[in-house]
């Protein structure tokens, strides 16, 4: 029983944040082999692959392959990056166009990005009490994210005749999905009186409870990042007919020699040589001249 008393709560204690998702592994930084192929006509294979990945990366992304270059013929397209399912917009087929004719492959397109997790129900209006005390209602937890698609691989180059095309680089590994946040926990309760499966007489008395605890945030997800993909091969004489051309040209003959510079130019007004320049008389034309300005030197 009580009686002619007051009983006041405190304030609920705020519930904690939840934690925030791990971070999405970024995807793996292409190498040499996923790079494309050279073209040549010199001993040219059949084929050629293009670049290309082992596998896929732990969450399940891959870039596409690149083309397969073909000996005298059309290449191939880039392959699709994967996943192609649960990434927004699915179902793209990413990868570069092959080349035909004298033109180059064309280069594979970004991948879509991953799904985000499915986001979490919501906590229960109220926590519960028992015998053991007050049970709040905490947030419940998210859904990890899901993996990027891998970039297109891209287009392989046209061969003809003995040569064949440069083949296209592999498309980009994606990112990984981030993990699941955590819920937030709810706050407590403020109870001024607790009476569990018993009687309580209370007489005279003032009963205040306070404000209920805030609950607390979610946890933030957090994705992992795609990288680039692989160069496409280089690009080189896939003509037979050009190789040939640039064999059997014959080299440009050699620029002819300049004329030294003479001291003294031609003067503006006539084409007689300055004094710097002698020329060369007979025996006749040098025993007629007279003066200081004479003008022949040295005979001939």
């Amino acid at each position: 029983m009580f009686k002619n008393v007051n009983l006041t709560a405190g304030d609920g204690k705020a519930g904690n944040a939840g934690s925030d998702g791990t971070q999405g592994l970024d995807g793996d930084n292409a190498a040499a082999a996923q790079n494309g192929a050279a073209a040549t006509c010199t001993g040219a294979p059949g084929t050629q692959d293009g670049g290309k990945w082992p596998g896929a990366s732990a969450c399940g992304s891959k870039g596409g392959n690149g083309g397969l270059a073909n000996k005298g013929l059309a290449g191939e397209d880039g392959a699709a990056g994967l996943p192609q399912t649960s990434v927004t917009p699915p179902n793209i087929k990413n990868g570069g166009a092959a080349g035909s004719g004298t033109n180059n492959g064309t280069a594979g397109v970004a991948g879509s990005n991953g799904t985000s997790g499915t986001l979490a129900t919501a906590a229960a209006s109220s926590g519960t009490f028992t015998s053991s005390g007050f049970t709040p209602a905490n947030g419940n937890d998210g859904a990890n994210g899901f993996p990027g698609q891998g970039g297109g691989g891209g287009g392989a180059s046209a061969g003809s005749g003995s040569c064949i095309g440069a083949s296209g680089g592999a498309g980009g590994m994606a990112g990984c999905g981030g993990g699941q946040g955590t819920g937030g926990k709810g706050g407590g309760a403020s109870v001024a009186l607790l009476s569990w499966q018993s009687d309580v007489t209370v007489s005279g008395c003032s009963l205040t409870s306070k404000k209920g605890g805030d609950g607390g945030k979610g946890g933030a997800p957090r994705r992992g990042s795609g990288k680039s993909g692989g160069q496409g091969g280089p690009a080189g004489v896939v003509s037979e007919a050009r190789a040939m051309a640039v064999r059997a040209a014959p080299a440009a003959p050699a620029a002819p020699a300049r004329a030294p510079q003479v001291a003294g130019a031609m003067r503006s007004f006539g084409t007689e040589p300055s004094p710097a320049s002698p020329r060369r008389c007979s025996p006749k034309a040098l025993a007629e001249q007279k003066g200081p300005a004479a003008r022949c030197k040295v005979p001939t």
